[in-house]
């Protein structure tokens, strides 16, 4: 998910602790749960993961990248209500605009 602020996009750094890419700098997103769109699932992980509200038809679609273990759809959003914090430490250590 990009989400974009003044022209700057926010991401995160990975935890040391991950098994995928520990410690790279990141877009904010997670996984699709079973009978959820990839719209409804960016809903969920951007309230769980920085405890901001968006709505699903704010979303521009990006691209879907493929790859042999997994497919990622980027969407970017310059609207939502309120204010990004860390509340998945456990997935990224750091958050930078």
């Amino acid at each position: 998910m990009y989400l974009v602020r003044s022209g700057m996009v926010l991401i995160g750094r990975r935890a040391a602790n991950r098994s995928w890419y520990p410690g790279v700098w990141d877009v904010i997103g997670g996984h699709i749960e079973a009978e959820e769109t990839a719209d409804f699932a960016a809903q969920r992980e951007l309230r769980e993961e920085l405890g901001i509200d968006i709505e699903p038809t704010d979303l521009v679609l990006i691209d879907t990248l493929q790859g042999v273990d997994f497919e990622i759809t980027l969407f970017a959003t310059g609207a939502w209500q309120g204010q990004p914090r860390n509340l998945a430490l456990e997935e990224h250590d750091e958050l930078q605009w």
